[in-house]
């Protein structure tokens, strides 16, 4: 009788404890799950930020940041104008230029928020948001596909220099004909609904020779300058 007492007993045990093993497994995947939510919508975020950063500080620059030179020369122009500066290098890794997965450091963003004019990098971050709509009508100048008719030819801009002449051939497509300063190149077809100036053109691919590329965004720093019907 003992015997089974003791069985039955540790059959209750084990019972008990599996289900508060597995109740506390739970909860610590439960709480990693909201943890990693948080930490994307915190990289989110700061994503946006660092991206908005880059981009008024080209726009108080003059210049776009493209070749390996205008790394070297902005970087020795902020260790000029202002109490720290910022590497090439670095510079580099921040704006894409070279891969790296280096997280950047709280200086560089301060340095580039003080070029701003910002005592740091969070208080760009708060000025940023307080001056940020959440939803809008677009003023810019913009052409739309769907008012277009086959054969009409525009021509579009972006900084630095870059002019692509296109052809409308139905259906949202479009061929280029001609390309200057441009990694798009003559004979290239890509669909799209609308240029919109102020606005990068991101194009899910491009028809090259028969094949699709792989996605292609113009002006993806300060947007399209220009867009003009020619016909």
């Amino acid at each position: 009788m003992d015997y089974r007492c003791k069985i039955m007993s540790y059959s209750v045990f084990r019972q008990v404890h599996f289900k508060f093993i597995s109740s506390f497994l739970y909860r610590r995947k439960s709480l990693i799950s909201k943890k990693n939510v948080h930490l994307h919508e915190k990289d989110s975020y700061m994503n946006d930020h660092i991206e908005r950063l880059k981009e008024l500080v080209e726009k108080k620059y003059g210049k776009a940041l493209l070749t390996s030179a205008d790394f070297e020369h902005f970087s020795e122009f902020l260790g000029n104008t202002q109490q720290h500066t910022v590497s090439a290098s670095t510079l580099k890794r921040m704006w894409g230029y070279v891969a790296d997965e280096h997280q950047l450091r709280q200086t560089t963003l301060d340095t580039l928020a003080a070029y701003l004019g910002f005592k740091h990098f969070s208080h760009f971050c708060a000025h940023v948001e307080s001056n940020t709509p959440t939803s809008g009508f677009v003023v810019s100048e913009q052409i739309k596909s769907e008012n277009l008719r086959k054969g009409d030819e525009l021509e579009i801009g972006w900084t630095p220099e870059r002019r692509i002449h296109l052809r409308y051939d139905g259906d949202y497509f479009f061929t280029v004909l001609k390309a200057e300063n441009s990694l798009l190149q003559q004979g290239d077809r890509f669909k799209a609904v609308s240029f919109i100036t102020g606005e990068p053109l991101h194009l899910p691919y491009l028809i090259r020779d028969g094949k699709q590329t792989e996605p292609f965004i113009a002006g993806r720093n300060g947007g399209l300058t220009f867009v003009k019907k020619l016909i």
